[in-house]
């Protein structure tokens, strides 16, 4: 793990207890007696206070758990849709699936286990405050359902890559702090990223999709969101600068770069996605496209065809290409 430069959030003290759908809760996460069941699998489940859903509240099993999308308490169905805050933080887990249905993972949930593997739900919206902290992740996938991650949900992982994907808009306070990242793709949903996110972790790349969200600046808080002496380089395009809160050749104390992009004009013939690319790299030579009754004689830097494009160049501007057709002389 790398070296700390700043302090993770500590798990409350005296956090043995939670109340859920106001239930009472013994320190196991078990309700009062005739408020749940227990599922053959070891989960005990809370009705919750909509009709036909329940909350896992407690567990009593092996190490690799699956929350289901429904459970039969032997006369109806429900729909597994959130759970408890401090579920699994006394159980030794190495494998966690959770189910469709559930939309929430509770603070402290699955604190200092043993996971090295966890699948979200596409309906999760939210993972709550120190969630999966001190565990053995080094891989996390967030759905595009989520749209916060909270406090410390992840902190004290060797956690080597991240995918946040576009839906998201905040990240807590230490949420990432303590990992072994070495860069991260923000999306351009993201509004706010907090105080010591990504501190402690060796990140040299931020590669951003959209307008600049608010963060702890470097320069004047004793914990930004990303550690300064750690060579951060980041990346945002051109698009967003200025008026989409970035600036060259430095942001907010951090070193900063505009990765250009190259854009791929058919001429009548369909469609192709545009390429980022990383700045003062050349963009490689890309698949030649197809089209019906024509046939492809490459790419050129002008619209009137007259210069070809170098895709071993260096490019450091957005710049658009155009393909050139010929009729095809076999074509029916």
């Amino acid at each position: 793990m790398s070296t700390a430069c700043s302090s993770p959030p500590e798990i409350p003290s005296g956090v043995t207890a939670a109340s859920f759908v106001g239930l009472p809760v013994t320190s196991h996460g078990a309700p009062t007696a005739g408020a749940f069941f227990t599922a053959h699998n070891g989960i005990t489940y809370a009705y919750g206070t909509e009709d036909g859903t329940v909350t896992a509240v407690g567990y009593n099993g092996p190490s690799t758990v699956v929350v289901p999308e429904t459970v039969s308490n032997g006369v109806d169905e429900y729909l597994v849709t959130a759970v408890a805050d401090e579920f699994f933080s006394s159980i030794v887990l190495d494998s966690v699936s959770i189910g469709e249905n559930v939309t929430s993972i509770g603070s402290w949930c699955f604190v200092n286990d043993n996971l090295t593997t966890i699948v979200f739900a596409n309906t999760l919206t939210n993972i709550g405050q120190g969630a999966f902290a001190g565990n053995a992740l080094t891989t996390v996938d967030i759905p595009e359902s989520v749209t916060t991650v909270n406090d410390g949900a992840f902190a004290s992982n060797p956690l080597t890559s991240v995918k946040l994907r576009e839906g998201l808009t905040e990240i807590g306070a230490y949420a990432f702090e303590q990992t072994e990242l070495t860069s991260i793709s923000i999306p351009a949903s993201m509004t706010t990223i907090g105080r010591g996110a990504f501190s402690g972790a060796p990140l040299t790349s931020a590669t951003f999709a959209g307008a600049a969200p608010s963060i702890h600046r470097s320069l004047t808080s004793d914990t930004p969101t990303f550690d300064a002496e750690c060579g951060l380089v980041v990346h945002y395009l051109s698009q967003f600068g200025v008026e989409g809160g970035f600036t060259s050749p430095t942001w907010l104390g951090y070193d900063s770069v505009i990765d250009p992009i190259v854009s791929f004009e058919l001429n009548g013939h369909g469609t192709t996605g545009e390429q980022r690319l990383v700045a003062g790299n050349s963009p490689g030579q890309p698949v030649d496209p197809e089209a019906a009754n024509v046939v492809f004689c490459g790419w050129y830097r002008d619209a009137a065809l007259t210069v070809p494009f170098d895709f071993t160049a260096t490019v450091t501007d957005d710049v658009t290409v155009f393909a050139k057709w010929a009729a095809n002389p076999v074509a029916t």
